[in-house]
């Protein structure tokens, strides 16, 4: 893990293939709006050990990172937003989320996975029921449509993502109430996360969520100015 800054802690969770560097471009941004930030690497990715993930790797290394951590917001990028969702809705404790390309059903991708691969039906078949058993859940069960992660969230997903369709950030915007989603043009599946304009925003949200908050519960209970004895002497009974 590396951790930077000071304030309450936001989370970043990588995709598929990557590593924590590919979210650091988020990192100045909200340092400097008063958040610490903690990034890892899952496993089999960076410089985390293994040769083998998949996202039930992914929901169990952000559980564990959050346990660590105690982060009062996730940030999450294709893969790592479908882990931290998932995450979230089992009972991992934070107050926002950021999701940024989320799969909406990320067990589909397996097929997607088999067709680039050139795999046959039945060889395809095989390896759900081998991924199934290795995890002992069904792939449905990593459906996030059915599974809200409870907490205010901001979706950003750009229209021309051919990674993960925009389907999947309208429909999750439309099936988890008070999801907020953010619509871009021209950024694709990986230039999204170098946008100023939408880092900005990310940012902006978890400092409206978690910050401003804070700060109002600071100024209800600031000790109320003392009143001079001459001031209650002239207008006091």
């Amino acid at each position: 893990m590396w951790r930077w800054g000071d304030g309450p802690r936001v989370l970043l969770a990588h995709g598929w293939g990557s590593c924590a560097g590919r979210l650091t471009p988020f990192i100045p941004r909200l340092v400097a709006r008063g958040f610490s930030v903690t990034a890892f690497d899952a496993p089999g990715h960076g410089d985390s050990p293994g040769r083998f993930s998949s996202l039930p790797d992914f929901v169990d290394a952000v559980t564990r990172v959050a346990f660590a951590v105690r982060p009062a917001a996730v940030l999450g990028h294709s893969m790592g937003a479908a882990a931290a969702a998932l995450a979230l809705h089992a009972g991992v404790r934070a107050r926002a989320a950021v999701l940024i390309a989320p799969p909406a059903d990320p067990g589909a991708y397996t097929l997607r996975f088999a067709r680039w691969l050139g795999l046959s039906e039945s060889a395809a078949a095989v390896m759900r029921r081998r991924l199934e058993r290795r995890y002992a859940a069904t792939l449905e069960a990593y459906r996030l449509i059915e599974q809200p992660p409870g907490v205010p969230i901001l979706i950003l997903h750009d229209r021309g993502d051919t990674r993960v369709p925009i389907a999947d950030g309208r429909a999750l915007s439309e099936a988890w109430p008070g999801a907020r989603l953010v619509e871009t043009h021209g950024l694709g599946h990986h230039r999204i996360l170098r946008s100023p304009a939408l880092i900005r925003r990310a940012s902006n949200f978890l400092a409206e969520q978690i910050l401003e908050p804070r700060r109002a519960v600071a100024r209800i209970l600031k000790p109320s100015m003392t009143v001079p004895s001459r001031a209650l002497a002239l207008h006091g009974p």
